[in-house]
């Protein structure tokens, strides 16, 4: 492996993990916010977690987990994206 002194290999976790990495950064948003004091210091907290997810994601799956965790960036105001705040009616059959 050709990995620098300092950076510990990462392990790769399975989509069971990869579901409770995701929910647990979700459920520590809020404590996340309460810590920091401005935007930009939450929204660093934040890439640091996400980093470290996708990091830990299989290539295969990347794509999905990165979508999931812009999501969650979206409706905490640290990552570019719209808002939808009100409800999207279901088609109709």
């Amino acid at each position: 492996m050709n990995q620098p002194p300092d950076t510990a290999p990462v392990c790769l976790m399975g989509p069971s993990e990869i579901d409770a990495a995701i929910g647990a950064l979700e459920a520590r948003m809020e404590s996340l916010q309460s810590r920091h004091s401005d935007v930009f210091a939450l929204a660093s907290a934040w890439a640091g977690e996400y980093d470290a997810i996708v990091a830990a994601t299989p290539e295969q799956s990347r794509a999905g987990v990165e979508q999931r965790l812009q999501r969650i960036g979206i409706r905490w105001g640290v990552a570019k994206g719209a808002r939808i705040t009100g409800e999207i009616p279901a088609p109709k059959p």
